[in-house]
């Protein structure tokens, strides 16, 4: 496996209702909330590693 598709856990803090509409989001898309998060990593951070 090649370090781009090792995984790991984030732990999060979230609101109740901010967690909802992040599931919901991700369950109208029929993608995870991890697929979410990449999404939103490879759109804003360019999918660059720190």
């Amino acid at each position: 496996m090649s370090d781009s598709e090792v995984r790991t856990t984030l732990s999060l803090s979230l609101t109740v209702e901010d967690k909802k509409l992040l599931k919901k989001y991700a369950a109208d898309r029929e993608t995870t909330v991890a697929g979410v998060v990449h999404e939103w990593i490879e759109r804003f951070c360019g999918g660059e590693d720190d």
